[in-house]
């Protein structure tokens, strides 16, 4: 690579430059070298009066105004990050099929580890292995790297990718979408049913349903649920979706539950049905969610966990 300053060309290691010529000098490659015009050289010596990054400034100009720069050479000068760095044409790196997926991925995993406010696109860059100036070929922001982790974080096998590169989100699209996501899920369809029964003939059997499919619920978004959980303590509007809408939705439908079968004499009477509750939600979210990212994780299988959980949960509530 070369750039040229004062007509002549000279071989340049790019991040050798200064901050301010980086912003001024034009990467060009060897082939791309042509003869300075002679009609700019009369100007030379009234350029070279001013300071040297103004000289370096005016020759900017002059080269972009010209056919020297190619669309090409163009289109590599404006890949730059925001603190001027040239992401040039010969360093850009090729993501594999798959690069939203991995993006999505390790994403996920920034935001969790380091929390929404403190997560920076350099992070995930190095996550990824990728260059930073690469991550904006697909996403346009930080907010719209959120937004795309939010939507997707569980997706096994999304029908259908957004196109690229992923644009920014209008204010409030993201929170509306976890809004619509949480409306959707509703009610688990086993404790809606076992809300609306007259009669329950069996209630350790609609116990343990009820604790299963929790259970499978949390699991399969594990990681969206852990994602808004990590971020949603410096997200507020998150947080007021997330801790009192879909957490504390589900804590009352659970504690309305308990406190009917505790009635009806069906479980064990407890102190207060909505500690008991958040007790059993907590259980479930902590073996089902939390404990993958558990520092000294204790090795147990997914269907070994689950089944304590549930027998744990049942045993404990059912009177024999």
């Amino acid at each position: 690579m070369a750039y040229k300053l004062n007509g002549s060309y000279a071989p340049v290691r790019r991040r050798a430059l200064p901050f301010r010529t980086r912003l001024a000098c034009i990467v060009v490659p060897h082939a791309e070298r042509k003869s300075s015009n002679r009609s700019t050289d009369r100007h030379q010596g009234a350029v070279e009066q001013r300071p040297w990054y103004e000289r370096r400034l005016v020759f900017a100009q002059r080269e972009w105004a010209s056919s020297r720069i190619t669309p090409g050479i163009r289109a590599a000068w404006l890949l730059t990050d925001p603190v001027g760095q040239v992401t040039s044409m010969c360093v850009a790196r090729r993501m594999p099929d798959d690069r939203l997926e991995r993006l999505v991925d390790c994403a996920t995993q920034v935001f969790i580890e380091q929390g929404y406010a403190r997560t920076q696109m350099a992070d995930v860059a190095a996550a990824l292995g990728v260059a930073k100036g690469t991550l904006y070929l697909y996403v346009e922001s930080k907010e719209a790297l959120f937004d795309l982790v939010a939507r997707y974080a569980d997706a096994e096998q999304p029908a259908q990718w957004p196109p690229l590169p992923v644009r920014t989100p209008k204010p409030g699209a993201t929170v509306k979408y976890v809004r619509e996501r949480l409306s959707q899920s509703g009610v688990p369809p086993t404790l809606a049913r076992a809300l609306a029964q007259k009669r329950h003939p069996d209630t350790r059997a609609e116990l343990e349903a009820i604790m299963r499919e929790l259970y499978d619920t949390v699991a399969r978004n594990r990681r969206g649920i852990k994602l808004l959980d990590r971020s949603a303590r410096e997200y507020p509007e998150l947080a007021a979706l997330w801790f009192e809408g879909g957490r504390g939705g589900l804590i009352g439908l659970l504690t309305e539950y308990l406190e009917d079968r505790m009635r009806r004499k069906a479980l064990r009477s407890l102190p207060d049905p909505a500690v008991a509750a958040r007790l059993l939600i907590e259980t479930i979210v902590f073996w089902a969610v939390h404990r993958h990212w558990d520092p000294h994780p204790q090795t147990v299988e997914e269907s070994v966990a689950k089944e304590t959980v549930v027998r744990f949960v049942v045993g404990a509530l059912v009177k024999e």
